[in-house]
């Protein structure tokens, strides 16, 4: 809740009042608890609570739960983090909720499968690095100030000129954009860049690129627009297409209710393939 002191705010509920929820459904859950507890067995019995996932998640839970009550670390700055497990209470909810375990299921066992698709993200995020270096590496600078345009360069970026805004005599300079690919680290970052589909200023600067050491000349090189849609459509969508396809496939995989039904469903599967 927000605190009392702000004027004018109207509690939907006091803070005590808060707390005492907070207390009254901590109990319940450890009720809850100690009876799944006396009923199954901890550990060493065959169903015992700790052998599901799902009540392990609900004891971290439950532990946050007692330490954010308790204040037991209250003044520690570890205690902010414990109070993060507030956070993680509709897990609860997802518990008994089947359609909803599904859903975590299947994006728990796609895990394995999204990294490779991840490896192969990577993968083809280098080659394209090292393709950009060849093309654009040491071509994204220019001239900071006007005084050196196509077809000059580095030789005629210098001596001094005015800024327009400020007055003031500022120094020539043969600067880099952020956004390069001379080394395969500022290429790779750069392909990040554009693989959130902000390409547009990357991809504009690559096509007025001339030579090494020579300012930009405006739409000098057109075909350079190809790289980055080859890089959109084989490094970007084709793997966004993958990591769907492994989720898809880890929900249906997850549909049964066992281990024997999950291995059963996947088993024809493959035979329809």
């Amino acid at each position: 809740p927000k605190h009392d002191d702000i004027p004018g705010w109207e509690h939907v509920m006091s803070p005590a009042a808060i707390r005492s929820c907070s207390l009254g459904f901590t109990l319940l859950f450890t009720l809850e608890f100690v009876v799944r507890v006396m009923h199954q067995g901890l550990l060493l019995t065959p169903r015992a609570y700790l052998k599901n996932g799902w009540n392990q998640a609900d004891l971290l839970i439950l532990a946050f739960a007692w330490i954010d009550e308790t204040d037991y670390m209250h003044g520690n700055g570890v205690s902010k983090v414990f109070r993060l497990g507030r956070a993680f209470r509709p897990l609860r909810l997802m518990k008994r909720n089947k359609g909803m375990r599904v859903l975590v299921d299947a994006l728990l066992h796609a895990m394995i499968p999204v990294s490779y698709v991840f490896l192969f993200s990577v993968f083809t995020s280098v080659v394209f690095g090292l393709v950009g270096m060849g093309l654009f590496g040491g071509k994204f600078y220019s001239c900071s100030a006007p005084g050196a345009a196509y077809p000059g360069g580095k030789l005629e970026c210098v001596g001094f000129s005015v800024q327009d805004e400020t007055g003031m005599l500022m120094p020539r300079s043969w600067v880099n954009d952020y956004h390069n690919f001379d080394t395969i680290w500022d290429a790779c970052t750069t392909l990040l860049q554009v693989a959130t589909l902000k390409y547009v200023g990357v991809m504009y600067r690559a096509m007025d690129v001339t030579a090494v050491d020579q300012s930009p000349r405006e739409d000098a090189t057109e075909a350079s627009s190809l790289f980055f849609v080859a890089f959109i459509v084989c490094g970007r969508l084709f793997v966004y297409n993958l990591f769907v396809a492994f989720i898809v496939d880890g929900f249906y995989a997850s549909r049964g209710s066992s281990q024997s039904s999950i291995a059963f469903g996947r088993l024809m599967r493959q035979l329809k393939i």
